[in-house]
């Protein structure tokens, strides 16, 4: 009898629709049951994503009616687990009142010190080979610093060493320190006196060290650096002038790094300063995304059109942010195993209004398709934008020259500390 034929019978057996869905139910059920009671862990799944599957399992269940106890989907855990995790399930397995959480607790801790091992297996088979040596803990690496205070679990990143270096190479050894990267009102321009051929080729050197400063530890200086990059091709006296403040603020905050703690959640903030390019009329748009206190995204950048109001440079930059944070929610997830919504936070009411109001009017109607992608992230619940105050937002420092107040601010909200730094006297702004 061929398939059909046999289907075709079997759904003859029932006499009403009740009947026939009551009866895949009960195959449902059983098909779960199945694959709860032979779950298995896959070859390189971490203990999170193997509970989660089995935690699946049970929810599905559960919203068929059918509950399962916690020691029951324990005990089909434990059988499941790969050859690497057979000493710590023979332990849990004799504890009976291990809990499930408790039981996640040791998985994990068996599965870092089993990765341990591997990773120390395959480095003294590498020292062997290629004559490396084992030098524990990096204290120094790519020009950062990392420094750990494992007392109160605090990780800094900075680069004093590279500071120093680049103030030695400019002559700025001795330079007075201020406080800011870029004085409050400065604007620069294309306009002006430019600099020789010789003084030209110093300032793109200075600016490409800056710009690789600024990307690793220093996100306080992207707004200033993005600026002068701007002008690399035809330089002024006033451009160069501007990049020797930066190595007069950075004369003052040469310890200034990242401190990053055990545990904190995702988050980002966006802004825009409208029509901040004095040439071309174009926005500056700013972002920063914080987790477990410190920054791990930032950035500075022109937009790429011009923007006919606040409204639409804010909506811009949020859509530029959403593209990040989506990154960093996978990244995230793929570390941790759970993938939670990203906040961003905006202080322009109307772009707000905008992105969760997905409603065209004369004065949206011309933003450009791409720029409409938050709307569609927010919708599906990957992203979560919310108001925050203009005194509170972080990335306010990434588009415009602050005061000295506004500006160390938002440095502290970016998780930048100086734990090593020596009380001196006064500076002055610059």
């Amino acid at each position: 009898m061929s398939v059909k034929a046999h289907l075709g019978t079997q759904l003859r057996r029932y006499t009403s629709a009740r009947d026939l869905w009551a009866a895949l139910a009960a195959a449902r059920a059983i098909t779960l049951r199945r694959q709860l009671n032979t779950i298995a862990m896959e070859e390189g799944e971490s203990p999170v994503r193997y509970f989660n599957r089995g935690w699946e399992l049970v929810g599905q269940l559960g919203e068929m009616g059918i509950e399962i106890d916690d020691h029951h989907l324990l005990s089909a855990l434990l059988a499941g687990l790969t050859p690497r995790f057979e000493l710590t399930a023979e332990v849990m397995q004799n504890s009976r009142r291990l809990t499930l959480h408790e039981a996640l607790e040791d998985l994990q801790a068996a599965s870092d010190r089993f990765a341990l091992e591997r990773a120390k297996g395959g480095l003294r088979v590498n020292s062997e080979a290629f004559k490396a040596r084992e030098l524990g803990a990096p204290a120094y690496f790519l020009g950062q610093h990392i420094d750990r205070d494992e007392a109160v679990k605090v990780l800094r990143v900075h680069q004093r060493q590279y500071v120093l270096t680049l103030l030695e190479r400019y002559g700025m050894a001795d330079a007075h320190p201020v406080r800011l990267p870029m004085g409050v009102g400065v604007k620069l321009q294309k306009a002006g006196t430019l600099l020789t051929e010789e003084l030209a080729k110093v300032y793109q050197e200075l600016v490409g060290a800056l710009l690789y400063l600024c990307t690793g530890t220093r996100p306080g200086i992207a707004y200033a650096v993005g600026r002068l990059t701007r002008y690399v091709s035809a330089p002024t006296v006033d451009h160069l002038a501007a990049a020797r403040v930066v190595l007069h603020y950075l004369k003052g905050t040469s310890s200034l790094g990242l401190c990053y703690q055990a545990d904190g959640e995702l988050h980002g903030y966006c802004d825009a300063d409208f029509a901040a390019d004095v040439d071309t009329r174009r926005s500056t748009s700013g972002l920063v995304f914080i987790y477990n206190g410190g920054a791990v995204v930032w950035g500075s950048k022109v937009q790429p059109t011009v923007a006919a109001s606040k409204t639409e440079a804010e909506y811009i930059a949020s859509a530029v942010a959403a593209k990040e944070a989506v990154w960093l929610r996978r990244l995230c997830g793929f570390l941790s195993g759970r993938m939670l919504p990203v906040t961003i936070r905006c202080d322009n009411q109307s772009a707000l209004a905008m992105i969760h109001n997905p409603v065209s009017s004369a004065r949206t109607k011309h933003i450009d398709i791409c720029h409409h992608f938050v709307r569609e992230r927010v919708v599906d619940g990957t992203l979560e934008v919310t108001y925050v105050a203009t005194g509170a937002q972080t990335a306010d420092a990434l588009t415009k020259p602050l005061g000295t107040v506004g500006f160390l601010k938002c440095v502290a909200g970016m998780g930048m500390d100086d734990k090593t730094a020596v009380q001196v006297a006064p500076v002055e702004e610059c």
